[in-house]
């Protein structure tokens, strides 16, 4: 066998080998907002307080959520407006 094919064969084997132990590693949140438990308490205006979007800034360009940074409870609402939601300030183009 030529010595470049063998070398060809063994970077493939060594990648297949590589490949298959990371696939088998267990799963890591890197990140996430909120909790998978049908309540949206943790966030901003929960449970009811909807109307109150304008009146906290959500919905506007210069309002964000900066991943470990922001708090889900004061910057993250529990509900963002669609394009029929005229409480939502930005309605038209919302959605």
């Amino acid at each position: 066998m030529e010595p470049m094919k063998a070398l060809f064969l063994l970077a493939l084997l060594s990648l297949g080998v590589g490949s298959r132990s990371y696939a088998q590693q267990p799963k890591k949140t890197i990140w996430q907002v909120g909790r998978a438990d049908h309540s949206g308490t943790e966030f901003a205006l929960a449970p009811a307080g909807f109307r109150q979007f304008v009146a906290h800034d959500f919905g506007h360009e210069d309002k964000r959520f900066v991943i470990g940074f922001s708090n889900e409870k004061t910057d993250f609402p529990y509900v963002l407006p669609g394009p029929v939601d005229t409480w939502g300030s930005t309605w038209s183009t919302a959605g």
